[in-house]
């Protein structure tokens, strides 16, 4: 699609696609890779657990309680670090986040007992709490609306791509690592996978776009188009909810809607952590004799499928604009497979 933009004397012909592409192409990749390492360092604890609750004599009630714990900083923390994340701004904000939890993940190769570990995957908990809103707040602000679904869902799609790889990863670097230094392969498998957010950290303030206006690479007309897009949207949504003034960042806790969304967003991050934060461990004990690598193959499956389904899922909606049954389908089908898997 190409648009016109301009006074009387100057039009300038914008290409829509061309414009997206170049915002997509330097924008998403850079912000994935955030996310792909935000759950790095969030489930690599599950696969640590093979190994590590036998060293430590970590009984499966406190494993859970350990990988469980996270949520509770991460539920309590999750307004206040967004209203830090708005004083801070995202690069700082970012920046101090990503190094904070690669910094607090690497204590984790050092803790002795679960109550120190307790601890730590609390304050990861905290730490992390924002992180998801920053990232979708970046994506809402750079893209226009009829972009967004597509390039959130991508968002779900790494989380996918993320136990694809991790399971093949944490399996080298358990098998492999093992006894350096004297140290344990789990112990290993934390220090290294948090060394990269403390680089990125460092990188956030260098590279990261957070609006229209930061995205140089865009040409002047380029931006102005976006930007005009961009004002229209809100003009709109101001106009839609009845508030001429704009939503009060409060008001939104009065609308019926959050709440039913919150709910099924509860209930779908619930189901999914439970199969990720369990499903080596119910390998290891459904397959008695598997070796640590095999078992890391094994939990491939499911991401795998998952990736493919998400990303379509997520395309399909941006091209028909319909969102409700995207979202309510795969809702229905996870809790039937959940059901059906417990009862196999």
């Amino acid at each position: 699609m190409t648009e016109g933009i301009g006074n009387e004397k100057t039009i300038v012909q914008i290409d829509e696609k061309k414009v997206i592409s170049k915002l997509t192409s330097r924008t998403i990749p850079f912000i994935l890779i955030l996310y792909f390492i935000c759950m790095i360092d969030r489930n690599n604890i599950s696969y640590a657990g093979l190994t590590m609750n036998e060293d430590l004599g970590i009984a499966a009630s406190m494993f859970g309680l350990i990988t469980g714990i996270f949520f509770i900083g991460y539920a309590i923390f999750v307004l206040p670090s967004s209203l830090v994340m708005a004083k801070l701004g995202a690069k700082k904000y970012l920046a101090i986040i990503l190094i904070a939890w690669g910094v607090d993940s690497m204590l984790m190769a050092f803790a002795q007992n679960e109550t120190q570990l307790l601890i730590l995957r609390f304050l990861l908990g905290v730490i992390e709490a924002g992180f998801y809103t920053c990232v979708v707040l970046l994506i809402t602000n750079i893209f226009p609306k009829a972009y967004l679904a597509r390039n959130i869902s991508k968002l779900a799609v790494t989380s996918v791509v993320t136990g694809i790889i991790q399971g093949p990863l944490c399996g080298i670097i358990l098998t492999f690592s093992h006894d350096w230094l004297g140290l344990s392969g789990w112990r290993w498998l934390f220090i290294i996978q948090a060394i990269p957010a403390v680089i990125l950290g460092i990188l956030v303030p260098i590279v990261l776009v957070t609006n229209v206006k930061s995205a140089k690479f865009l040409s002047n007309e380029e931006r102005e188009w976006l930007i005009h897009v961009k004002e229209e949207e809100e003009t709109q949504k101001i106009k839609n909810s009845g508030n001429k003034e704009g939503t009060n960042r409060w008001s939104v806790l009065k609308m019926p809607l959050m709440w039913w969304c919150s709910i099924a967003a509860f209930t779908c991050v619930m189901a999914a952590y439970g199969v990720t934060m369990w499903l080596p461990l119910t390998f290891q004990k459904m397959g008695d004799g598997l070796s640590v690598m095999t078992i890391r193959l094994l939990t491939v499956i499911p991401y795998l499928f998952g990736a493919i389904v998400g990303f379509i899922n997520g395309w399909h909606s941006d091209k028909t604009l319909e969102r409700r049954y995207h979202v309510a389908i795969p809702l229905v089908v996870m809790a039937v497979s959940l059901i059906v898997a417990a009862f196999s």
